[in-house]
């Protein structure tokens, strides 16, 4: 697959560190929602939500990047997205306005750098984006959880 020219990026905001997500991967942008606990769930995922009459997984990216914990604020936001083929209600702290930027612009994270090492057999992120004095870590949602996740996510939401 030929990559494209043009990446448009959704700043998203996990602590004192900023990521961005490839807008293809969103479906949208809500603020929280009541969330239903499942017992026997990986650490990251708080629980299920009902969207408009389908179940989501809740993905906490704090846990799942293994960063420290946070307090919820007014900002926080479910990114809806498509995440390893599931869709799948992302716990982010801020969402910024969507950035369009040019693909050689997003400079490959290094092998060993923070962030640039793999989780399981998934290297989830694609690389940087410098915006000014901020780089942002470009994340890949389609290689954010292994396959062993996936099959333990595999009785919360079926496959689209």
């Amino acid at each position: 697959m030929t990559r494209p020219a043009m990446l448009q990026l959704t700043p998203i905001r996990l602590g004192d560190q900023d990521y961005a997500v490839d807008i293809m991967s969103i479906r949208e942008v809500i603020t929280p929602l009541p969330i239903t606990r499942v017992p026997g769930a990986p650490a990251f995922v708080e629980g299920v939500v009902d969207l408009r009459g389908r179940v989501l997984p809740v993905i906490d990216l704090r846990r799942r990047l293994e960063l420290p914990p946070g307090a919820p604020t007014r900002h926080n936001r479910y990114v809806i997205a498509t995440v390893a083929g599931w869709t799948a209600a992302l716990v982010v702290d801020a969402v910024g306005e969507v950035v369009r930027v040019a693909a050689s612009q997003v400079l490959p994270a290094p092998p060993l750098a923070p962030g640039g090492e793999k989780v399981g057999e998934n290297r989830i992120f694609q690389g940087i984006y410098r915006q000014g004095e901020r780089a942002l870590v470009v994340l890949d949602l389609a290689r954010l959880l292994t396959s062993d996740e996936r099959a333990g996510l595999a009785g919360l939401e079926p496959p689209p």
